[in-house]
C-alpha cells in the first residue's frame, strides 16, 4: 500500500500541475517533504494525509490504494444535478427516435 501511495501521490500532483516545492508550499511543508512521501523515505502523518486529500481533492481511500474511486462521497450540487437530468433525458428522446425508426 505504501508503494500505491507514493505512486498516486505523484500522478495526482502532477494532474494539478503542480511541482513538488509547489505542492509543499500549499501544506505548508518545507521544500523536500513532497520528495521524501514520493520516494517512500517518509510518510504523512494522519493529519497531513487529510490535508493531502483536500489539497489534491481525492478520498483518503483513493491515494492509499484501498479504493479506485477518487470521490466515492462526492456530492453534486443542483447545476450538476440539473445537467446530468437534462443529458439523461436528451439521451432518452435519441434512444425513443432510434427505436421509432
Amino acid at each position: 500500500m505504501e508503494l500505491l501511495f507514493a505512486k498516486r501521490l505523484r500522478e495526482l500532483r502532477k494532474e494539478k500541475g503542480l511541482s513538488q516545492v509547489e505542492l509543499g508550499e500549499q501544506l505548508g511543508y518545507g521544500c523536500t517533504a513532497i520528495s521524501s512521501y514520493e520516494t517512500r523515505r517518509n510518510e504523512p502523518s494522519y493529519t497531513d494525509l487529510i490535508r493531502i486529500c483536500e489539497v489534491l481533492d481525492v478520498s483518503a481511500d483513493y491515494i492509499l490504494g484501498i479504493s479506485d474511486l477518487r470521490k466515492p462521497y462526492a456530492v453534486l450540487d443542483k447545476n450538476a444535478l440539473i445537467r446530468l437530468h437534462n443529458r439523461a433525458m436528451e439521451l432518452a428522446r435519441e434512444c425513443r427516435s432510434h427505436l421509432q425508426e
